[in-house]
């Protein structure tokens, strides 16, 4: 038991040292970010990069979930193939899709001049999902860890040059795709060098992947769309209620509360589910695993939560200028919630681990009525300001996160 815990901690502190690193970058880009582009500028870029992740965590139909539960290493390569296949084809439906909407029904044309971006950023974010299981399934933690190093400073390079010249929220966008293409270039150098395999992989075995975990596209994609709509709907919500500028001001906040979940939270998570679904293959359950990771985000959240309710004004003001204390009032209202999330991403990996995909669906359901709901109170029934509004988002989903960590719990 000893050594799987010193294991266990020993992969989260591989990861965690390169998010450290990546996160520094980060610390350093945001101020610069501030000033070189205006709220607004930062608002589209919010928005246009919203269109495009709405649905990349979908492109391969949740399969690349299967890459870490699959026991059979045959079958590896066949899942592999079956997510290539399903990230180009559902690409280009979707951007098609996009194009189609922007042209013909929403007043937002202007949205078109970004369409061939958007397929980019959705393309590579799909194969570096297949990456992440890739590595993780492989136990490469040293490449997982390395990555946002890389990413943060691509994206921080763009951003100083594409400042200087002023591209405005167009080099935002492109400063964000840099990153991402040095994502795509850390992570899959293991992968790339078994093309061969992944593209001779027999076509009945990936029938049979298809068919083994079908409950994946079943239940798990409209829970984790759900999931994504919820959350960044709300960037849309907010563009076309409050404005671009305001926008600006809240995905500000959002990034930088963002900052512990990919620090520490997203890497804990990687390591939780693959030791959930070793202990589950082993022993039939992983409610010491659960225990053992819940204690450990509980520790780290309410020293964090404590400090950063209480300085994130301020630090706003003196890192991204004194309009920007804007954002941290927004951090003060969105905190309690974001630390819930802190403790409960990770977590419902489980779900994944125990094939209750109908759990999750439900659970990501309610997050999408109280983001859509309060949506509809506000436009339609009673204007909210954007602080009422948040404190709306921010007590809704938090009793949703705890409802959702306790049926977890009750299965491991």
């Amino acid at each position: 038991m000893i050594k799987i815990k010193n294991n266990f901690l020993k992969s989260i502190t591989i990861l965690i040292s390169g998010s450290i690193l990546g996160q520094i970058v980060n610390f350093i880009t945001a101020p610069v970010m501030t000033r070189f582009f205006s709220p607004e500028d930062i608002g589209i870029y919010t928005y246009i990069t919203t269109i495009a992740y709405v649905f990349s965590p979908i492109l391969c139909l949740r399969y690349e979930t299967a890459i870490v539960l699959e026991e059979d290493e045959d079958n590896i390569f066949a899942i592999l193939k079956f997510c290539f296949i399903s990230t180009f084809f559902l690409s280009i439906f979707i951007i098609l899709a996009y194009t189609f909407y922007f042209s013909c029904f929403s007043g937002n044309k202007d949205i078109l001049k970004y369409i061939n971006l958007i397929f980019i950023l959705l393309l590579i974010s799909g194969i570096i999902n297949i990456f992440t299981s890739y590595n993780n399934k492989e136990k490469e933690y040293v490449v997982l860890s390395k990555a946002p190093i890389y990413k943060s400073i691509a994206q921080l390079v763009g951003i100083i040059c594409f400042g200087v010249i002023k591209w405005g929220s167009f080099g935002l966008i492109l400063s964000h795709l840099l990153s991402q293409i040095a994502n795509f270039f850390q992570q899959g150098k293991s992968i790339i060098l078994k093309t061969s395999e992944i593209i001779s992989a027999d076509n009945k075995t990936v029938a049979h992947i298809i068919k083994k975990y079908y409950a994946l596209p079943l239940f798990s994609v409209p829970a984790i769309f759900c999931n994504n709509l919820s959350y960044l709907s709300l960037n849309f919500i907010i563009g076309s209620m409050y404005g671009m500028e305001i926008l600006g001001y809240y995905s500000l906040s959002f990034r930088i509360l963002g900052v512990p979940l990919s620090l520490i939270s997203q890497n804990i998570a990687t390591v939780f589910f693959e030791k959930a679904a070793q202990d589950y293959i082993e022993k039939k359950s992983f409610k010491n695993s659960f225990i053992e990771t819940g204690k450990l985000l509980v520790a780290i959240t309410i020293p964090l939560t404590f400090f950063i309710y209480y300085f994130a004004p301020v630090v706003c003001r003196i890192l991204f200028g004194e309009s920007w204390i804007i954002a941290g009032e927004y951090i003060r209202i969105l905190i309690i919630m974001f630390a819930i999330r802190f403790v409960a991403s990770p977590l419902t990996a489980g779900i994944l681990v125990l094939k209750k995909n109908k759990i999750e669906l439900l659970c990501q359901f309610c997050f999408c009525i109280i983001s859509l709901g309060a949506y509809a109170y506000a436009q339609y029934i009673f204007p909210l300001d954007i602080e009422t509004f948040l404190y709306i988002i921010s007590v809704g989903f938090s009793v949703v996160y705890l409802f959702f960590l306790y049926i977890i719990y009750k299965f491991s």
